[in-house]
């Protein structure tokens, strides 16, 4: 901004660089403050009566991730360890005891 000249534009650029918006205005504090006060900002407000619906939602998210990721680690786990497994067999502890004798002759 150059302090000499009489006015300048103030711009809203939005997350991906794109002008939102501009204004001219005059090059003093006042003008400027009241540009810079009108520019649009995000409002968050309070959920209503489903909000108990979003939680439900996140947990329900949360812990099919977790689980997904625990059996992958099983999976991979055993696979490191040269046993072959398909299937969910491998998810319980029987299982689990099941394919690692059936593959390793009782050796772990």
């Amino acid at each position: 901004m150059d302090a000499h000249a009489s006015s300048c534009t103030v711009a809203v650029v939005g997350p991906g660089g794109r002008r939102l918006a501009t204004q001219d205005t005059e090059t003093n504090a006042r003008s400027l403050i009241t540009a810079i006060e009108a520019i649009p900002r995000r409002v968050y407000k309070q959920r209503g009566r489903f909000t108990w619906l979003a939680y439900l939602a996140k947990a329900d998210q949360v812990l099919v991730g977790d689980d997904v990721r625990a059996q992958n680690r099983i999976k991979s786990l055993l696979r490191s360890r040269g046993i072959q497994v398909a299937g969910s067999e491998v998810y319980t502890t029987a299982g689990r005891t099941g394919v690692m004798n059936r593959e390793t002759g009782g050796h772990r």
